[in-house]
């Protein structure tokens, strides 16, 4: 026959804490026990026996580890020889001192011997019987014996057998509530969960630090007609630029020009054109004049390089964005990874305690019914009515 915990488990699936599964079969028994009817809880009996050597008195709480139930019935040999073992009759405990007295109708003999249980001078609950047994006139006490069931095992000592299947069944009930409780708490959907707030912090970090260089560009911007590197007392790069221009333009313009002593309003003066020195049929002056505009038109140039380059400085802060943005892409993208994870495992979870819950309905039903079998088919007959 197969072990318990191999019936257990076809029922529940895998059970590890097998501590555990001895406890409930433990358990179980007991239970089933307690509301066995008399005829099958004779089947639970286990005997003890009184006498001189034993001790004439059983302690009732400490026998076999405290597995012992209650008292089935007690017998007390007669004689010291050829004597019978005689029905000990039950008394309440506040008559168990009379049982000593002869004139009393509690008192005890060898032919009419009595017990009754009370607490001892240490307060523990105690069987006493009367006449005081010895060791040629001992008394046998059977009561319900709770067994200790283990996982291994196939069979429950000292119990009736078509009851052993409650016990299976009361157990693997225990099972299935442990599995479902096991399921509040996945150390797989935990980590899960954990790597989520991890990426997303990580995400976090990079659009703070993305915005902080965002923020760096426009405050750069923003204040760059203040900067000196573009414009101040001594270095006006647009203004050299504009003067550079102007320059050039004069210095070419066919017509006239202005000369050093007059004014035309331009910020350019004492400025003699191409134009000047070809009415005044000057050739070299005319060709020095042109590359004197060539090298302005040079120097405006070099300026706008420079100005380039500046302004490009200035767009550094946005160039790194994109990859900001690509990195937070990529722990997002973990982050949904674990998402999925821990809503596949949550779903999974889901599916095991909703069939847990199920079983457990279908073993309780099972168990119930099995328990009012037994009981009704070993209870008294009961009288037809009108009959007595």
């Amino acid at each position: 026959m197969a072990t318990f915990k191999v019936q257990i488990e076809d029922l529940t699936g895998a059970i590890s804490d097998d501590s555990a599964l001895t406890q409930w079969l433990t358990d179980g028994a007991k239970e089933i026990i307690n509301i066995l009817p008399p005829k099958l809880k004779e089947k639970c009996a286990s005997i003890s026996i009184l006498n001189a050597t034993n001790g004439t008195t059983l302690d009732m709480d400490s026998g076999d580890n405290g597995r012992f139930g209650e008292i089935i019935q007690v017998t007390r040999l007669s004689a010291d020889s050829g004597g019978y073992h005689i029905p000990c009759r039950k008394l309440h405990f506040m008559y168990g001192d009379l049982a000593n007295d002869s004139s009393s109708i509690y008192y005890a003999s060898a032919t009419d011997p009595a017990y009754w249980v009370t607490s001892n001078s240490s307060g523990a609950s105690t069987l006493f019987v009367k006449p005081t047994t010895t060791n040629a006139q001992p008394a046998n006490v059977y009561r319900v014996a709770y067994p200790s069931v283990a996982h291994g095992d196939s069979v429950v000592a000292n119990f009736p057998d078509e009851a052993e299947y409650l016990v299976v069944l009361y157990a693997s009930i225990k099972a299935l509530q442990r599995l479902q409780n096991d399921l509040s708490s996945n150390s797989d959907i935990t980590t899960a969960l954990g790597e989520i707030t991890t990426e997303i912090n990580k995400v976090d970090n990079i659009i703070v630090e993305a915005s902080g260089k965002i923020d760096d560009y426009y405050t750069s911007i923003g204040d760059i007609d203040d900067t000196t590197e573009l414009w101040d007392n001594t270095n006006k790069r647009f203004k050299e630029v504009r003067d550079a221009l102007i320059m050039a333009k004069e210095t070419l313009d066919v017509g006239w020009g202005t000369d050093e002593d007059s004014g035309s309003g331009n910020d350019v003066t004492g400025i003699k054109s191409v134009g000047y020195w070809l009415d005044d049929e000057d050739t070299e002056m005319v060709s020095a004049t042109i590359s004197a505009a060539n090298l302005e038109l040079q120097r405006a140039q070099a300026s706008i390089a420079e100005i380039n380059a500046i302004m490009a400085s200035y767009k550094l802060e946005l160039d790194g964005i994109p990859l900001y943005l690509q990195e937070a892409s990529s722990y997002i993208a973990q982050a949904q990874g674990y998402i999925g994870e821990a809503k596949v495992r949550m779903e999974r979870d889901g599916q095991k305690y909703q069939w847990y819950q199920s079983q457990q309905v279908k073993l309780q039903q099972d168990y119930d019914k099995g328990i009012q079998m037994l009981i009704g088919q070993h209870m008294p007959a009961q009288p037809a009515k009108g009959e007595q």
